[in-house]
């Protein structure tokens, strides 16, 4: 993928030659987009299912298609639960920790230079930094450390707590 991507692409800077590692933004995202795809299949089906039945059968009997019920009754139906879905996705995603620390090069640089460059997330940097930080005496990186969790925390709560919002109401619940 990473040499079609910049035959095609290489006119983009970010699109540029690939690093050669095989490590970094791209990969991780795959990985990352993977690993969700369970989660907001799953919940979708659920909404899917949660569609009454009256209603599409209610859509055939006036002559519908299988097809236009689904685009005109169901599909309409799932907006929310998938803002829903998608936001508890991105929500684990925020989470991952090991999965990206192995697969993204784990680089300590600020932004990436193109989507193979090595990257770290806040997950990832707090596991790889934690021995370092363990040995400083000042233990000002045990606090930089305990900060970087803090923001996780709260921004991964925001997510979730959002999510949990928007799930049950669109699900009848």
């Amino acid at each position: 993928m990473y040499p079609h991507l910049a035959r095609w692409l290489g006119f983009i800077p970010f699109f540029g030659p690939p690093s050669g590692s095989g490590y970094g933004l791209l990969t991780a995202g795959i990985v990352l987009a993977l690993m969700c795809v369970p989660l907001i299949a799953a919940n979708l089906r659920e909404a899917i299912e949660s569609t009454p039945q009256e209603l599409r059968e209610a859509g055939l009997a006036v002559g519908a298609t299988r097809f236009e019920v689904v685009r005109k009754i169901v599909l309409p139906r799932l907006r929310l639960p998938l803002i829903g879905v998608s936001t508890l996705a991105l929500g684990r995603a925020l989470g991952e920790t090991m999965a990206v620390l192995m697969i993204s090069g784990n680089a300590l640089n600020i932004l990436p230079q193109n989507i193979y460059s090595p990257i770290s997330t806040m997950a990832s940097f707090m596991v790889s930094q934690l021995d370092s930080a363990l040995q400083d005496p000042t233990n000002m990186a045990i606090y930089g450390i305990a900060e970087i969790g803090l923001a996780l925390l709260l921004l991964s709560l925001l997510v979730n707590a959002l999510a949990r919002l928007l799930v049950p109401r669109s699900l009848g619940a």
